[in-house]
């Protein structure tokens, strides 16, 4: 490279080119200076940020405090751009997570499992965060209300959505659901739990006994819930069916919870019965047990 002085001529001397780094003076310059030995060009350098093009631009148009800070963590400027007010930085700045409102549903999917869905919105107005990307994450806190649960299952669903719905959920079991949103400057998160849509039961009570007691011609049955995986939800009442040798039938459908017994009067002495019971959750009924059969 041949060195040209500043009126144009060559010059013949030597050309040292020194660097500077950046926090010994206040922005990107170039000087020059002449001496016996040729030219010497002192030049600043940045600091080991990752230097954009928009971040060598913020440094070099000197912008307010609150802008240069952000370029001079490396922060592309269109974070806050050259031309906004100071105000603008600061808001981006002072967003947290009580800017997001995150609302959580639910609803049966199928007998025995649930989705759960959740909305949010952020400030009102995506132009103002300026959202980069989204997770969401479903943490499965207990199992139906049977077991522990620590299955979680992260989801990234961009920067424009302000929904998402997993599905396939054990009924009645406890979620945690988790939203990150990335902006421009920070991450902010929200949460919240919901326990998923119940469903009717899949199992039928267990463990059925029957008492006679022949001298007050009476005829009484036990039984205990639902398994608690086939539960799919709290057991509200229950409710049987009697057959009795002479076709005549007893049904009750009402019998409330707490109750897991049954009393019946009249029978005769070697009368044949059969006895079924079910379980009911919120939502339905559920199968009913194997016939208990016997003679009075």
């Amino acid at each position: 490279m041949v060195p040209i002085n500043t009126d144009g001529r060559q010059h013949s001397g030597k050309v040292f080119v020194f660097q500077i780094p950046a926090h010994l003076g206040k922005r990107v310059f170039n000087r020059t200076m002449f001496g016996r030995s040729g030219i010497v060009r002192v030049q600043t350098a940045p600091r080991a940020y990752p230097v954009t093009k928009e971040t060598a631009s913020c440094l070099n148009r000197g912008t307010n405090r609150s802008q240069a800070t952000h370029c001079r963590e490396g922060i592309s400027t269109h974070i806050c751009p050259l031309n906004s007010s100071k105000a603008y930085c600061r808001l981006l700045d002072n967003i947290d997570s009580s800017c997001i409102t995150l609302n959580l549903s639910t609803k049966s999917d199928r007998l025995g499992y649930s989705s759960v869905a959740a909305d949010w919105t952020i400030c009102n107005s995506s132009s103002t965060v300026h959202v980069v990307n989204q997770t969401i994450t479903y943490q499965l806190l207990d199992n139906g209300n049977c077991t522990n649960g620590t299955t979680t299952f992260p989801r990234a669903v961009g920067n424009v959505t302000r929904f998402d719905r997993k599905r396939k959920f054990k009924a009645y079991s406890l979620v945690k659901v988790t939203l990150t949103v990335q902006t421009k400057t920070k991450n902010l998160t929200k949460y919240d739990e919901i326990r998923s849509k119940s469903t009717a039961p899949t199992g039928e009570p267990t463990n059925i006994e029957a008492t006679r007691d022949r001298r007050l011609n009476t005829l009484s049955f036990s039984w205990e819930d639902p398994i608690c995986k086939k539960r799919n939800g709290n057991i509200t009442h229950f409710s049987y069916v009697l057959y009795r040798s002479n076709s005549r039938i007893v049904k009750n459908d009402d019998v409330v919870n707490g109750t897991r017994t049954v009393k019946f009067n009249g029978l005769s002495r070697s009368e044949r019965f059969s006895f079924d019971v079910r379980a009911h959750t919120d939502s339905g009924p559920g199968p009913y047990s194997d016939p208990y059969e016997g003679f009075f």
